[in-house]
């Protein structure tokens, strides 16, 4: 007898594609897009994502590209039938986000050490230029950890102290802004080309 998954249960999204073997550069597309994406391959056999309207556009874009490639998929709605089956997923996604977490993780604390041989307030453009690009990468990962994946709070508290230890502030003032009035612009003379179409500057 086959336990019958509870109606509140998780909802997954599984793609499912085959791709010609002389398409390998398409497959390696699909993958990468994937990647991107967040999902993880169970079994070898499916690309899993937790169901939202997110993650459903990303694989729907991923599968038109497939097809597009002469390929075959398509994207399925699933529930685990068991609490094992359904920790068994949840592991996956954890241990791909952590492995993403730790390469960070060692990229930040040679940041650290590196800032940390530097005065103060010398820190340099190329360290606050690779700073900002690890936490551009956090970020990436981060939004993409659907698990809560451990190392992610550890690696956080790495970029605010190099933050501190390089000086840079992630808030930014305000931008000045000025009050218009439409009434300024009513009644003036504006200068165009007939039928403009496309107004590439926009």
């Amino acid at each position: 007898m086959v336990d019958t998954p509870s109606s509140t249960a998780r909802e997954w999204l599984c793609l499912l594609f085959v791709l010609p073997t002389k398409r390998a550069h398409a497959r390696v597309q699909a993958w990468r897009r994937l990647q991107r994406a967040g999902a993880v391959l169970l079994k070898n056999s499916a690309y899993v994502l937790p169901a939202s309207p997110e993650t459903r556009e990303d694989l729907e874009w991923i599968k038109q590209e497939i097809v597009g490639s002469g390929g075959h998929a398509m994207v399925l709605v699933a529930r685990a039938p068991d609490a094992p089956t359904e920790d068994e997923i949840v592991a996956a996604f954890r241990a791909a986000r952590s492995r993403d977490f730790e390469e960070l993780t060692a990229d930040a604390a040679g940041l650290i050490r590196l800032a940390s041989r530097r005065s103060a307030g010398s820190s340099g453009r190329k360290l606050t230029q690779r700073l900002r690009r690890l936490r551009e990468r956090f970020e990436e990962k981060a939004a993409i950890d659907f698990a809560k994946a451990p190392g992610r709070d550890e690696l956080a508290a790495l970029l605010e102290q190099l933050d501190q230890l390089t000086g840079r502030r992630r808030t930014m003032a305000p931008a000045r802004t000025t009050a218009m009035s439409a009434a300024d612009y009513r009644d003036k003379v504006w200068v165009t080309r007939p039928q403009p179409g496309v107004d590439r500057m926009s």
